[in-house]
């Protein structure tokens, strides 16, 4: 008997060569957790997961996430130094990209956004320089700041590739800032108490038409202004079933393909909304696989238009 393998045989190396994980579903949402991101369907049904490697024994937290498109995402990770990582399908998988001269964050806040190859992610320190701000991350490295001035509660990229941060509430409203996307600097923005009568918000979105969502983490109600921040409409996000009743508890906004409003709120609720507060439909996510911190952040996966049976 020769000593080689026989015909349709292999051996084994002892090395894992499966291939990378399967790609996301068009239309399901991925869910940032504290040390995973996970896939679910808009009926609230677990996925898949998808866990990070550590950096060093003192991470903790994806503190945001982002999709790319359907076969990459990005997140925000960090306890000291804050890192972008990104996981691509097909590739090699997690590949971080560490922001220098930036020292302990307040890691109770994740925001994260893009426009074009600039990638936009919150950070608040606790000590060192800048006290805060925005970093701005393009081909891996970081390439500028958006100086926030303040903590920085939250942030999106809406029409034009506008960057909203949002700051936090000090009793007189909260201020939201305006940045161009291409140079960097700050545009007007406006105090939502003095345009919207809104007192506080903890989260925010801009879609592509320039409108922009609010809502609090732990008061009703979310609102929808239009762009220089003047109130189109509001609601208290009463949903049949929601054990909240309200917007209360709402820990991330995000936007989807549809411009249907996703809430993840603090009750591990997902919340889909339309835009004009008129229909929704809520979820209790499938958390039995590992349970949820308080709270989550949510990104909607593109839709796959190609299947899509609705058009003329």
């Amino acid at each position: 008997m020769a000593g080689g393998c026989d015909a349709g045989a292999y051996e084994f190396d002892g090395v894992d060569h499966s291939g990378p994980a399967r790609q996301f579903g068009a239309g399901n949402v991925l869910v940032s957790l504290g040390n995973r991101v996970s896939e679910f369907s808009l009926q609230g049904d677990w996925i898949q997961d998808i866990w990070f490697p550590h950096l060093s024994p003192s991470d903790s937290g994806m503190l945001g996430v982002d999709a790319e498109n359907l076969d990459a995402f990005r997140v925000f990770l960090g306890v000291f130094s804050p890192a972008m990582g990104q996981y691509r399908i097909g590739t090699d998988g997690w590949s971080f990209a560490v922001a220098s001269g930036w020292s302990t964050v307040n890691n109770s806040r994740g925001a994260i956004g893009h426009h074009g190859s600039r990638w936009f992610v919150a950070n608040n320190a606790t000590a060192g320089s800048p006290s805060s701000g925005v970093l701005v991350f393009e081909n891996g490295s970081v390439i500028g700041e958006l100086a926030s001035g303040s903590f920085v509660s939250d942030l999106s990229v809406g029409k034009n590739g506008i960057v909203y941060v949002l700051g936090p509430a000090n009793g007189t409203g909260s201020v939201v800032r305006r940045f161009d996307p291409a140079t960097l600097s700050e545009m007007a923005g406006f105090n939502t108490m003095q345009t919207a009568g809104l007192t506080g918000a903890t989260a925010i979105a801009a879609d592509v038409d320039g409108n922009i969502f609010l809502a609090d983490s732990s008061l009703a109600p979310l609102v929808k202004l239009g762009s220089a921040g003047q109130l189109l409409a509001q609601t208290d996000c009463i949903v049949s079933g929601n054990p909240s009743t309200a917007c209360g508890g709402a820990r991330n906004i995000a936007i989807d393909d549809d411009g249907m409003l996703l809430l993840g709120t603090s009750n591990d609720d997902l919340i889909r909304i339309d835009s004009n507060f008129a229909t929704a439909s809520q979820v209790l996510l499938d958390v039995e696989h590992g349970g949820f911190p308080s709270g989550f952040y949510v990104v909607p996966l593109p839709s796959d238009n190609i299947f899509r049976a609705d058009f003329d």
